[in-house]
């Protein structure tokens, strides 16, 4: 069963209004990091993203710590839209995290 990890706290601006989130990492039973799940902050709590880690990564290659995983992750739900509350087609189903994304740098809290 997977479990969930702390979580980080960030605010996202879009077309001037800041929305909280947490992003936090989920874990498979053997402690692996499976995906990146991104919601808005309670009351609302609904998932806006899953980003999933491709386990194949964990065998080739020296991996960041959890909060860059979680950086990335949030930066690419921003490229892909996710946070953009005008695009009817945004979704944050079905993304695969991509390490070629430069993380993203905004304030980020543990909770």
């Amino acid at each position: 069963m997977p479990t969930t990890t702390s979580a980080f706290e960030f605010a996202h601006s879009v077309d001037g209004t800041s929305t909280q989130y947490l992003v936090s990492p989920v874990l498979a039973d053997d402690g692996q990091l499976t995906k990146l799940s991104i919601w808005n902050n309670p009351p609302a709590a609904a998932v806006v993203a899953d980003i999933e880690v491709n386990p194949e990564l964990f065998h080739q290659f020296a991996l960041p710590n959890v909060e860059t995983f979680c950086r990335i992750a949030i930066a690419q739900a921003a490229i892909e839209g996710v946070f953009d509350l005008e695009r009817s087609t945004a979704s944050g189903e079905g993304l695969m995290l991509d390490f070629a994304i430069e993380p993203w740098e905004g304030e980020l809290e543990p909770v």
